[in-house]
């Protein structure tokens, strides 16, 4: 279990991905992550979902997307700006869109 937990905390601290088991058991894939488990994990797969509900961020698992936003926080930036952007395009905020647009393009 410690090497599981190792890789869990090098994804939480340092964007690192994991192996392709534990993504899926981050991305709530259950049948992916079941078909990916070696002989020992898969006896152990509720304990590890455990440690990752008790001790992860809630933001970095749960779906493909937060995964996926986890591993690359600027994406995950853009599609915010970009929602704002709308929501003040909707109210016609010329200032708000302007100031998002500049938010933009500094991620770029």
């Amino acid at each position: 279990m410690q090497y599981i937990i190792e890789s869990l905390q090098r994804y939480v601290e340092h964007r690192i991905p994991t192996g392709s088991f534990l993504r899926a058991v981050l991305e709530n894939n259950l049948s992916e992550a079941l078909g990916r488990a070696d002989e020992h994990n898969r006896g152990r797969i509720f304990e590890i979902v455990q440690y990752v509900y008790n001790e992860l961020p809630s933001n970095c698992w749960g779906s493909k997307e937060a995964v996926t936003n986890w591993l690359n926080p600027k994406r995950h930036k853009r599609e915010e700006i970009k929602k704002a952007m709308r929501a003040a395009g909707d109210r016609h905020d010329a200032e708000a869109c302007d100031k998002l647009e500049k938010e933009l393009e500094a991620l770029r």
